[in-house]
């Protein structure tokens, strides 16, 4: 059945993905079909470029249903299952991805750069005859005789008999006005759950962050919504002029965005408990009674953080010595390295934030193909679903694994037409 389009809209991770997966398919089945990307920005994979810190975190292999959010979670079982973090690192290695995996379960390229995993993709793109227009900004979609009429803001129509809807999420961008992607689903009956930037750093109005500015720490974090402890993750902490990043921030996100505010602790001793943490600091006012306050902290914790912590406690001037340390000072220095508060007022702009939670209702999808019940021929894959990963490469092995089962599931349905028209 030769003349058949398929027109993914979005040339980011899923788009590239979904693209590839049907070309192999057609290409594994001699049935002939046209693949067009449409590409809003002047060359695709862009944001790809940016993940994992520039490195590309491409999965992480204990990628389960427990690392994802949504309005029903459970919808992105099937299509990790059927395309998991496994499968994933078997296709970019068939690219020419050489991929390795860290202690922690998340997979980077040999070369630690996402420019490399995007010159691949592009180039088996190439190898397949993918059609790539880029600068072409998808404002509606118009079901048609035979399929659909993609228009775009300046009025180009490009036809397709099948659309995947890969555009992505807020995300990333500058403001909340872009909003096309969601636009050409909920114009077809689809309906959209309130957004949220997710995995973004967060803003506190604690006076002494900026002091701490560019410090990294490895620590527990706790965030507290009303008094009750709601999550705690562990791993890097960065301060910032603004409040609180790093990944497990990230991992916390999701909370200060949906709710508004929370308060986040930090264990900076995380390793030891509260009673050796007072040990060693009793330990140090006996043995070095005549060191000044500023250096009382040093060898526990970065040298600015003591000093930084010492100060929130309104107890006494730097200069001072620590023979000055009564048993309550002590007791508080040790409950604050292991306890440390933080009033959350919000999270960073939606151009900062690696994903979004919150998108089209995913029911209104099958989890298996990610064909909409609603209008046949249309499917969405990836962040433009109300399903969200934590951070560490869940988010974009959600990406490949419903972008793989879209592009398989076209691609059948095109040659399963074939067989019937041979038959």
């Amino acid at each position: 059945m030769n003349g058949k389009h398929i027109i993914i809209i979005g040339g980011g991770a899923g788009g590239l993905m979904s693209a590839i997966v049907a070309a192999r398919e057609l290409e594994k089945h001699c049935v002939k079909a046209e693949i067009t990307i449409l590409e809003k920005n002047d060359r695709v994979g862009k944001k790809l470029l940016s993940t994992g810190n520039g490195r590309c975190n491409i999965t992480n292999i204990n990628a389960d249903i427990d690392k994802y959010h949504g309005s029903n979670v459970k919808f992105a079982l099937s299509a990790i299952k059927s395309f998991s973090p496994y499968d994933a690192i078997g296709f970019f290695e068939s690219i020419g991805v050489f991929c390795r995996t860290e202690d922690d379960g998340k997979v980077y390229p040999i070369t630690n750069q996402a420019g490399s995993v995007l010159d691949l993709l592009r180039l088996e793109c190439n190898r397949l005859n993918i059609n790539q227009i880029c600068n072409f900004c998808a404002e509606s979609i118009k079901i048609a005789a035979n399929g659909f009429d993609v228009v775009s803001s300046d009025g180009k129509i490009i036809h397709g008999d099948t659309v995947i809807v890969a555009t992505g999420s807020l995300a990333g961008e500058k403001s909340r006005s872009t909003n096309a992607g969601y636009k050409l689903l909920t114009d077809l009956g689809h309906t959209i759950t309130p957004l949220h930037p997710a995995l973004v750093q967060l803003k506190s109005d604690n006076k002494f962050v900026k002091s701490m500015s560019g410090i990294k720490v490895n620590a527990k974090a706790s965030a507290y919504l009303n008094n009750e402890k709601a999550r705690e993750e562990y791993g890097e902490v960065l301060f910032t002029d603004y409040g609180l990043s790093g990944p497990a921030v990230f991992a916390l996100s999701r909370l200060a965005s949906e709710n508004g505010k929370l308060e986040i602790a930090l264990d900076l001793l995380p390793d030891y408990n509260a009673e050796t943490v007072y040990n060693w600091l009793t330990d140090r006012r006996a043995s070095h009674p005549d060191w000044a306050l500023e250096d009382y902290l040093t060898g526990i914790v970065n040298k600015r953080i003591g000093q930084t912590l010492i100060r929130s406690l309104n107890m006494f001037s730097l200069s001072e010595k620590v023979s000055s340390l009564k048993q309550n000072h002590i007791k508080a220095i040790a409950g604050t390295l292991k306890h440390w508060h933080f009033n959350i007022t919000g999270t960073m702009p939606w151009q900062n934030a690696q994903v979004c939670a919150g998108g089209i209702v995913s029911d209104d999808f099958d989890p298996k193909t990610l064909q909409s019940k609603k209008v046949k021929g249309l499917y969405a894959v990836g962040e433009i679903l109300d399903i969200d990963g934590d951070c560490g490469g869940y988010n974009l092995q959600w990406a490949w694994s419903c972008a793989a089962a879209a592009g398989k599931a076209v691609a059948q349905a095109i040659t399963d037409i074939r067989k019937d028209v041979v038959n």
